[in-house]
């Protein structure tokens, strides 16, 4: 930018030392004879003409770029404000999500207070088209460990700790092929396993297996985990039945589950690393 003024200069000043030899030429020939002054004069104007306009044009684009440099200044200006702003709006909106997030943890935590919970923020996603998981940001040093479960502030059943590190964990999805969990249909009491599927996992869905041919189940009954075994809690919310069918052989009924949790929504999980046991 600095070349480019320092040409702008010299134009001004070549177009202004044309301008004044004009000048002095002109004053020049008035001193002498008429005839000669006014045939002088009539061949030199144009030449006065085109060299005004030209410093005129000259200093109009050196305005105009230095216009432009100003312009260009403030807008970068504005655009790192903007950015700025943005940033501001955007962890704003994350600590609010975090504030109702822990509003509803507390209200859990009221209700099951044998509930010891380690909350952590999902670090990474798994990359595979085999399975369903991801890491998340605390580990063994925090009292996580293997086959601990994972849920939302809302008692939504996330998935299961498959491994751990001192300061990380992965999480096993409950859409994962290989997860298993005992369900129950909430009111009717009709039991079954949760399980991931392979064909489902894609539309984010599980199956829920191993059903009474006789189980009445209507699309929208919610799903909750038994607490057999000790590893999920009873009354967690699995999800909600989206449709159900026999199975090919005939001889049980599965139902297609809408998991409660948005898995692939989730910004921070809860871990739960103790509880009372009713076994």
């Amino acid at each position: 930018m600095k070349k480019l003024f320092s040409t702008r200069v010299k134009g001004i000043f070549i177009a202004a030392l044309v301008i004044a030899i004009l000048c002095s030429v002109t004053a020049l020939v008035r001193s002498n004879a008429a005839p000669v002054s006014n045939l002088l004069n009539a061949a030199l104007s144009p030449v006065r003409s085109a060299a005004t306009r030209l410093a005129q044009r000259v200093e109009s684009f050196y305005n105009y770029l230095y216009r432009y440099e100003l312009i260009e200044a403030e807008n970068a200006s504005l655009k790192a404000q903007l950015a700025e702003a943005g940033d501001k709006i955007r962890s704003a909106e994350e600590y609010e999500r975090e504030n109702e997030r822990l509003r509803d943890l507390a209200g859990l935590l009221a209700q099951h207070e044998d509930y010891e919970l380690v909350d952590a923020h999902i670090s990474a996603w798994s990359d595979s088209n085999w399975n369903s998981g991801f890491t998340i940001d605390k580990g063994t040093s925090q009292g996580v460990s293997v086959g601990q479960c994972v849920i939302t502030e809302n008692r939504q059943v996330v998935g299961l700790i498959t491994d751990a590190g001192r300061n990380w964990s992965t999480v096993m999805t409950i859409l994962d092929p290989t997860s298993e969990i005992s369900a129950m249909v909430y009111g009717s009491g009709y039991m079954g396993v949760a399980q991931g599927d392979f064909e489902l996992m894609e539309s984010g869905q599980l199956r829920m297996s191993y059903l009474s041919t006789e189980a009445i189940i209507r699309n929208g009954d919610q799903v909750m985990t038994t607490g057999s075994g000790d590893v999920y809690p009873q009354g967690l919310i699995i999800g909600s039945v989206a449709d159900v069918a026999l199975d090919q052989a005939g001889v049980s009924k599965y139902a297609i589950i809408n998991p409660a949790a948005d898995v692939e929504a989730l910004e921070q999980v809860f871990v739960i690393i103790s509880y009372d046991y009713e076994g």
